[in-house]
């Protein structure tokens, strides 16, 4: 037990680094033990001002697994370097991650519009024009419910 709270101690002292490199180590670490009771620390992190800090948050989320976790995975679909590591991490949340609807999916079909095609997560792969060619990943898990 008191193992458990002198590495929790140590964990919070990485996050709240004012470097980087400890920061990421931090998530990384967080990720590696998976314990949904850490997710705390984890939360700033996915907003973290380095987007390296944050890419290693996204993969740690789906394994501390926490409810509280999602809104920063799903606020990271939004920027362009992170989209990616952010539609990973729900694709490794399966079930228990959400399957809301978040803006870059267009329309949801819940919002009254039941006629209204699922819309997909994934952004377009670079096509010809406004022409895209498919997607950069074609799981369902993606598509809003």
């Amino acid at each position: 037990m008191e193992g458990v709270l002198l590495a929790g101690e140590r964990i919070l002292q990485l996050a709240q680094s004012a470097e980087p490199a400890p920061r990421q180590l931090a998530a990384h670490i967080m990720g590696e033990i998976g314990l949904r009771q850490f997710y705390r620390p984890l939360v700033p992190l996915l907003r973290d001002e380095n987007h390296d800090v944050r890419r290693e948050a996204l993969l740690a989320a789906p394994k501390v697994g926490h409810d509280r976790l999602w809104a920063g995975v799903l606020a990271n679909l939004d920027q362009v370097g992170l989209r990616v590591a952010a539609m990973n991490a729900l694709v490794q949340g399966g079930e228990a991650a959400p399957r809301r609807h978040h803006p870059a999916a267009g329309a949801n079909p819940r919002d009254g519009h039941a006629g209204a095609p699922r819309q997909s997560v994934a952004p377009p792969i670079i096509g010809r024009g406004d022409r895209p060619v498919g997607h950069a990943l074609a799981t369902p898990a993606l598509h809003c419910a």
